[in-house]
Formats: C-alpha cells, structure tokens, sequence
C-alpha cells in the first residue's frame, strides 16, 4: 500500500475563499486553526467560516472528511480557557 501525504496551508483570509476550495479533497483530513489568546467571538468566526467553506465542497461530493479544531498559542499569558460545553454548543 503506497500512502502519499500532501499538506495545503491556506490563507486564513476569506478573500481567498473561492482560490482555497479548488485545493479542497474529499479524501482529506482538514486542521482548522484557531489563535486562542484572540477574542472568541472573531475566532469563531473564522471557525464558522472554515467549516462552512469544508460543509459546501463535501455536500457537493457526498464526502463527510474529519475536521479537527486546534487551539495555538494555548500556553500564553493571555490565552482564553476553552470551555468545552461552549465549544460543544457552538458546534451543534
């Protein structure tokens, strides 16, 4: 079995939205980042559209890749504690 890995990093800018999806795959597994010592409300934002951008293209091509949300900059001074009941509310 021959595996070949690829890794795409997109610009974060939604300007870039439309060039980004031509790279989309259904055979993927998405990383969305997001800077936990932002604001949450404009970090989710962002997540919203990162996972709408991943719905569309799936739903186009009946694929339902995994997506894994990561938090960077965890351990700094003033990052926000992620309450995992939030997040799981946001993502219902």
């Amino acid at each position: 079995v021959e595996v070949r890995l690829q890794c795409w990093d997109f610009p974060g800018q939604e300007e870039y939205a439309l060039l980004n999806q031509i790279f989309f795959s259904e055979r993927a597994i998405y990383l969305v980042f997001f800077d936990m010592t932002g604001k949450m409300d404009e970090e989710w934002r962002h997540i919203c559209f990162w996972l709408w951008a991943i719905g569309m293209f799936s739903k186009k091509k009946n694929a339902k890749p995994p997506i894994l949300l990561l938090g960077t900059k965890a351990g700094e001074p003033y990052s926000y504690k992620l309450d995992e009941l939030e997040l799981q509310k946001r993502l219902e």
